[in-house]
Order: structure tokens, then sequence, then C-alpha cells
């Protein structure tokens, strides 16, 4: 019974929360940075933005704020991997339904191009031609750039995507 109801309550909130990503509206989009801040706590403090969502392309936001600083007053690296992370896994949502479809994270791969000293922005873009299968092991690669548009980071990452009934613990 619990396991039921669980089910329900994720993928009700899968299905608004891809509803929103379909029509993403700038009302949509703050919508959706506000119920993503509560699905995902540990990414309040970091204060990530979504700015736009296309099919093939996902723009994530990190702010220049103390949280975010490392003791030199540059983004830290883990924000900076926290960024490229975020936008990847959401870009892969604009391609596999979370209710039938659960992701997993297995490798982060950062290379450090330069120091954030300002407000950076993680994009990812998907050009991938994955067939729908049982289980996915997809590569997105997330540019992370600086106000002047110089890269300063890039983020791969691996991900193994599983269709839900296949998992031996379904919660």
């Amino acid at each position: 019974m619990a396991f039921t109801l669980w089910k329900h309550i994720r993928n009700h909130m899968f299905e608004k929360v891809i509803k929103l990503m379909e029509n993403p509206t700038p009302l949509n989009l703050w919508i959706l940075n506000k119920l993503l801040r509560r699905a995902i706590p540990f990414n309040i403090p970091h204060g990530l933005d979504i700015k736009s969502l296309h099919k093939n392309k996902v723009e994530v936001d990190l702010p220049y704020k103390h949280y975010n600083w490392n003791h030199l007053k540059g983004q830290h690296a883990c924000a900076i991997a926290t960024v490229g992370e975020y936008c990847a896994g959401l870009n892969l949502m604009l391609h596999f339904n979370p209710t039938q479809y659960r992701y997993l994270l297995m490798e982060l791969k950062i290379t450090y191009h330069k120091q954030g000293k300002s407000r950076l922005t993680g994009i990812s873009q998907y050009s991938q031609n994955l067939e729908a299968q049982e289980i996915l092991t997809p590569i997105m690669i997330s540019d992370i750039y600086n106000d002047k548009q110089e890269l300063v980071a890039q983020v791969e990452s691996k991900w193994q995507i599983k269709k839900w009934d296949l998992l031996k613990n379904k919660t």
C-alpha cells in the first residue's frame, strides 16, 4: 500500500514537472524553479535558476553569491559540478519521461578552464540519437560559461536511465 501511494505521488509530481517543461513560459519556468527547489532540497542554497528549456538545449544559471564561493571568492568547484549535472539531468527529462524512467548519475568528470568570478550559466545540449530502451547510458556534456561568455568548465556526466518496472527496489 505504501509503495503504491508513493508511486502515485511521484508520478503526479513528475507529470506536473513535464507539463511545465513542455511549455516553458516565464511563469512556468518560475513555477518549475520553485517546484524543483522543493523536490531537490540539496540545491536550494545554490540558487540554481532554469533560464531556458528547449527540446535540445537547457540553460541554468548559478548566481555569484557567498554560499557558492570558494576561499578565493570564485565559484566553488562543487557548485560548478552541480550546475552541470542539473542542466544535463533536466535535458534528459525532456527526452525520457520520468514517470517511465529513473535517472541515476554514474560518473561525473569536470574539466576546469578558469575561475568563475561571476554568475555562471550551464548549457546542456542534447545531440544524441538514443532509442527508448529498457536501460540506457548516455553521456551528457554541459558547458559552463561566465558573464563574458568565456568557458569556465566542462562537465561530462554519464547516466543510467532505466525503466522503473525493471528496478528490484521500486521506490
